[in-house]
C-alpha cells in the first residue's frame, strides 16, 4: 500500500512537471506569434492621446498575468507616483554630477606601491594563475553555463527583461573582468565600475524574491495544484541559481575575487542608476505590454511609492553593509597585475 501510494505520488509529480513544461512551450509559441504578427514598434512608440497606454487586453500579456489584481494592470498612473519618479531622477542626477565631477576620486586600493605616483590611483588585480584568478575563471564558466541554460531551456532571450537575470549578468561580467584584467588592464576600470552594482542587485534579488515577491505570488495561487507547481518551479535548479546562489557568487567575487578597496559615493550613484534604469524599462516597456513581473512596483497605486522608497533604502543599506564587509573581509593582493588609472 505504501509503495502504491509512493508510486502514485511520483506519477502525479511527473505529470505536474510535464504540464509545466507544456505550458511554457505554449506561452513561448504564443509570445513568438505575438511579436512576429501582432506587435508593431510604431504602435509601441505612438503615445498620442487617442492611443491606449497598455497595448494588450486587460493589461495581461497572453493572459499570463490575470492573477495580478486588475487595479495594478490597467488604468491611469497615480499622480503622486509620477511626481515621485521625477523627483527621484532629478535628485540622483544632481548627486551624480556632484560626486563624479565636483569631488576628488577617493578610491583606495588593495595595496600600495612605493614606485607609484602619489597623485595616481592604482588597482592591483590578481595575477594570472593565482588562486583568486582560478576562482574567477571557474566562477565565469559556471555563471555562463547557467546563462546558457536559461537561454536554451528557460525563458530564452525574454529572461533578460527581468531584474533577476540582468543582475545575474552583472555577476558574469564581474567574473569576466577579473579574469581578463591582468591581460587587458582597461577591464579593471569596468570591473570596479560594476563591483557595487553587482553586489547591490544580487542582494536585492535574493531578499526581494525569497522574502517578498515569492511569498506574495504563492499567496495568489488559489489551488493546491498551483501552489505545488509554484513550489516546484521556485526550487528548481535554474531558479535556485538565480535567486539563492546569486548572492553567494556575488559575495565571493566582491570580497575575494577582486582586490580590496573602499566603496565610495560614486559606487552608490552608479548602483542607483542601474536600479533606476531597470525601473524605467519596467514602467515604459514591460508595463505597456502587460508583463507584470513585480506587481508591487505598478505605478497605478501608492504601493509603488512605498516599494520604490524601500528599494532606495535597501540600496543604501547594501552600500553600508558591503562597504563594511569589503573593509573587514576583503582580500588584499600580494602578487599582482597593476593597472594605473592614469593610463585609463
Amino acid at each position: 500500500m505504501v509503495n502504491n501510494e509512493g508510486a502514485s505520488a511520483s506519477i502525479t509529480q511527473e505529470q505536474l512537471r510535464q504540464q509545466q513544461l507544456q505550458a511554457i512551450k505554449i506561452i513561448k509559441s504564443k509570445a513568438r506569434y505575438f511579436f512576429q504578427h501582432e506587435f508593431s514598434v510604431w504602435h509601441f512608440l505612438d503615445t498620442s492621446s487617442n492611443k491606449e497606454w497598455v497595448l494588450v487586453k486587460n493589461g495581461s500579456f497572453l493572459e499570463v498575468f490575470d492573477w495580478v489584481p486588475i487595479e495594478f494592470r490597467v488604468g491611469p498612473w497615480h499622480p503622486l507616483v509620477c511626481v515621485y519618479f521625477m523627483v527621484i531622477t532629478y535628485s540622483l542626477g544632481l548627486a551624480t554630477i556632484y560626486y563624479y565631477f565636483c569631488t576628488e576620486n577617493t578610491t583606495t586600493t588593495s595595496s600600495s606601491s612605493s614606485s607609484s605616483s602619489s597623485s595616481s590611483s592604482s588597482l592591483f588585480y590578481f595575477a594570472v594563475y593565482s588562486t583568486q584568478w582560478y576562482y574567477n575563471l571557474l566562477g565565469l564558466l559556471w555563471t555562463m553555463y547557467v546563462s546558457i541554460d536559461v537561454l536554451q531551456n528557460g525563458a530564452g532571450i525574454a529572461a533578460w527583461s527581468t531584474f533577476t537575470v540582468q543582475s545575474w549578468t552583472l555577476i558574469v561580467c564581474r567574473h569576466a573582468c577579473a579574469v581578463l584584467a591582468p591581460l587587458y588592464p582597461c577591464l579593471a576600470t569596468l570591473g570596479e565600475f560594476l563591483r557595487f552594482p553587482m553586489l547591490a542587485q544580487a542582494t536585492l534579488t535574493f531578499v526581494a524574491w525569497n522574502f517578498l515577491l515569492g511569498p506574495i505570488i504563492f499567496s495568489r495561487m488559489d489551488t493546491p495544484t498551483k501552489r505545488r507547481a509554484f513550489l516546484d518551479r521556485f526550487t528548481s535548479f535554474r531558479l535556485t541559481q538565480l535567486h539563492v546562489c546569486n548572492i553567494l557568487l556575488a559575495a565571493a567575487q566582491g570580497l575575494h575575487g577582486s582586490p580590496k578597496r573602499t566603496l565610495h559615493e560614486r559606487d552608490m550613484c552608479t548602483a542607483c542608476w542601474f536600479v533606476l534604469g531597470y525601473a524605467f524599462w519596467y514602467l515604459f516597456v514591460l508595463d505597456r505590454l502587460g508583463i507584470h513581473l513585480y506587481l508591487i512596483y505598478s505605478p497605478r497605486t501608492l504601493v509603488a511609492v512605498v516599494s520604490w522608497t524601500m528599494t532606495a533604502l535597501a540600496v543604501g543599506g547594501c552600500y553600508i553593509f558591503w562597504r563594511y564587509m569589503i573593509q573587514q573581509y576583503g582580500t588584499n593582493n600580494i602578487i599582482t597585475s597593476t593597472f594605473t588609472t592614469e593610463n585609463a
